[in-house]
């Protein structure tokens, strides 16, 4: 017999969406920095940005959907994206672990699309 103690999840030093469902946040942009994570059954190194906010600790790592949502928003320099104000919030897949939905909040609007 073995203790699974040691399997459970440990506390992380980034956001995890499970602690979060529900919940509707709104943050400002600190920082972009970028982590490696050691590849999965054998995979190479996996560079990943980082979103780090203003008066918190913990930061969202930024997956490809959401990296396409700040990039449309703000452009693809990550500088520019710093002081911005997003939402985060939470949304449950079935089959899948709960993921985070970044959001602009400072973006201009355009009123002149015919529909």
């Amino acid at each position: 017999m073995a203790d699974m103690r040691q399997f459970s999840g440990t506390e992380s030093k980034h956001l995890k969406a499970k602690d979060f469902l529900g919940k509707n946040l709104k943050v400002a942009i600190k920082d972009v920095q970028f982590v490696e994570f050691e590849g999965r059954d054998g995979a190479p190194p996996d560079k990943k940005a980082i979103l780090l906010f203003e008066g918190k600790e913990k930061g969202l790592v930024l997956n490809g959907t959401n990296n396409d949502t700040l990039c449309n928003a703000y452009g693809y320099d990550s500088d520019n994206w710093v002081g911005k104000s997003i939402s985060l919030t939470t949304k449950e897949y079935e089959n899948f672990a709960p993921g985070w939905i970044v959001s602009p909040l400072d973006v201009e609007y355009d009123d002149e699309i015919p529909f």
